[in-house]
C-alpha cells in the first residue's frame, strides 16, 4: 500500500486504498477525495454515491481512475483520442445528464428551503432567493465537469437566471426550478461542453479533503436552516408547532429554568430529584444562616426557588407518568 512519486508528480495512489475508502465512505465520496476527483467527490456527498448506482459501478471503474491519476492510462488516451476525432465534442450521455437534473434540482430545493419564510429578528432573508439559479447552475456545472469533459460556469449560469425573474408569473415553484434547470443544462450541453485535453493540475491529499470538508459543513448547515427556520411537527393535541418556537421555548421554559436551579439534567429520575431537593434545602434553609441580613436575605430568596423548582419539577414528572400510564391501559 506504500505510495511512491509518479512520473508525472505527486504520489501515486494505490489501488488497494483506494478500494478501502470505496467500501468505508465510498458512499460519499471518500474514494474520489482520497484520488483528488473533487467534482465527483461532492457530487457523491449529494447524492449518496449518486443514489448507491454510481457506488456500485466504481467498484468496476476504479482501476481506470487509478491509473489515470498515476498517469499509467495508455490504452485510455488511445481510446481518447479516437473519441475527439470522432465527435468534435462530448456527445450526449442521458445518465449524466439525469444525475446533473437531480443534483441541480437538490441544490435549489436545498437554497429555496434554507431561506427562512418568516423574518429573523425584523429581517426579510426572501431576497436570498437570488442564490437558487446559481446554485441550479452549480449542479449543472458539477456532473458536466467529471472525467475528460468541462465546461463554463457563466454560461448555464446565465440560462438559469433568464427564469428568475418570472416565479411570480409561474406561481409555482417547483415548475419555476424546472425551467431553471432545463435551461442551464441545454445550454450546458450544446454550448459550453467541450472535451477536457490539458489534465486537471493535481491537488494534495490535504486539500481535497479540506475541499470535502468545508463543502459538507456548508451541505449540513443547510440542512439545519431548513429543520430550524422551517421544519415544524404536530403536538399532542394535534397542532402544527414550528421547530424554532419550540426549541425557543424550551430554553426559556419553567421546567428547564428550574432544572438549572436544582442543578439536573433532563435525564434526570424523581429519586435523583427528591435527594438533590432535599440536600439544597437542607444547605441553604434560612434557620442556618449566620451571616449578614443581606446574605440572609439571599439564602431565603434561594431556599425559596429550590421549593419552587421542586414542586414544578415533581407535578409535571407526575403528569408526565399519569399520561403515559393512560396510555398503556388504553392499548
Amino acid at each position: 500500500m506504500s505510495e511512491k512519486s509518479s512520473a508525472g508528480g505527486g504520489a501515486r495512489k494505490s489501488l488497494c486504498w483506494t478500494y478501502f475508502w470505496w467500501l468505508f465512505g465510498g458512499e460519499f465520496g471518500a474514494h474520489h477525495v482520497y484520488l483528488g476527483r473533487d467534482e465527483q467527490a461532492i457530487v457523491w456527498l449529494f447524492t449518496g454515491g449518486g443514489f448507491a448506482l454510481g457506488w456500485f459501478r466504481d467498484c468496476i471503474k476504479i482501476p481506470k481512475y487509478v491509473a489515470e491519476v498515476n498517469d499509467q492510462h495508455e490504452y485510455q488516451e488511445e481510446w481518447f483520442k479516437q473519441q475527439r476525432q470522432q465527435n468534435k465534442k462530448p456527445p450526449y450521455n442521458w445518465l449524466r445528464c439525469t444525475l446533473a437534473c437531480v443534483l441541480a434540482y437538490w441544490f435549489g430545493q436545498l437554497v429555496l428551503l434554507a431561506i427562512p419564510k418568516d423574518e429573523v429578528n425584523g429581517m426579510n432573508l426572501k431576497p436570498l432567493m437570488v442564490l437558487v439559479p446559481l446554485a441550479v447552475s452549480l449542479g449543472i456545472w458539477l456532473v458536466g465537469n467529471i472525467g475528460r469533459e468541462r465546461g463554463s460556469l457563466w454560461q448555464c449560469t446565465f440560462a438559469a437566471y433568464i427564469f428568475y425573474p418570472f416565479l411570480d408569473y409561474i406561481g409555482n415553484e417547483d415548475y419555476w426550478l424546472g425551467l431553471m434547470i432545463v435551461s442551464s443544462t441545454l445550454v450546458f450541453n450544446f454550448f459550453a461542453k467541450d472535451w477536457r485535453t490539458t489534465k486537471k493540475p493535481k491537488r494534495s491529499l490535504a486539500r481535497s479533503v479540506m475541499i470535502f470538508v468545508a463543502i459538507a459543513i456548508v451541505y449540513a448547515l443547510l440542512l439545519g436552516s431548513i429543520a430550524y427556520f422551517n421544519g415544524s411537527f404536530v403536538d399532542a393535541e394535534g397542532e402544527e408547532i414550528k421547530l424554532s418556537e419550540a426549541i425557543e421555548h424550551f430554553w426559556t421554559s419553567p421546567i428547564w429554568v428550574d432544572l438549572q436551579v436544582l442543578g439536573l439534567s433532563l435525564t434526570a429520575s424523581q429519586s435523583q430529584i427528591t435527594s438533590t431537593w432535599r440536600k439544597l434545602s437542607r444547605e441553604n434553609h434560612p434557620d442556618k444562616c449566620k451571616g449578614t441580613p443581606e446574605e440572609c436575605q439571599l439564602t431565603q430568596e434561594r431556599f425559596l426557588d429550590i421549593q419552587q423548582a421542586y414542586e414544578i419539577i415533581s407535578s409535571a414528572k407526575n403528569r408526565r407518568e399519569r399520561k403515559n400510564k393512560k396510555s398503556t391501559d388504553e392499548l
